[in-house]
């Protein structure tokens, strides 16, 4: 069985970058045929088009994750709740 690593994306207002950062996550593990990947991204409650973005993301890949605060929590409350929930064998926080 391919080993799980969890890729933990904090993010606040970065509509013109989740799509970007999702492909680009993607493609590398496409060329890691020995590793299966979630990406988690935790939204720090975005007020721009970001949380719409997400959702997107998440209808479409079964991979992917969103954790949405109720308020903006600060950076490194979201880098802290995307360890903790992280499936994978090892977690990478971009």
């Amino acid at each position: 069985m391919r080993t799980l690593i969890s890729i933990i994306v904090p993010v606040y207002n970065e509509e013109h970058n989740v799509e970007r950062a999702y492909s680009a996550i993607v493609a590398e593990f496409a060329k890691l045929p020995d590793y299966r990947f979630e990406i988690i991204f935790t939204d720090n409650h975005s007020t721009d088009g970001t949380f719409a973005k997400l959702k997107a993301l998440v209808a479409s890949d079964p991979n992917v994750r969103v954790l949405r605060f109720a308020r903006n929590f600060g950076f490194h409350r979201s880098i802290l709740t995307g360890y903790r929930h992280a499936k994978g064998a090892a977690a990478i926080q971009i």
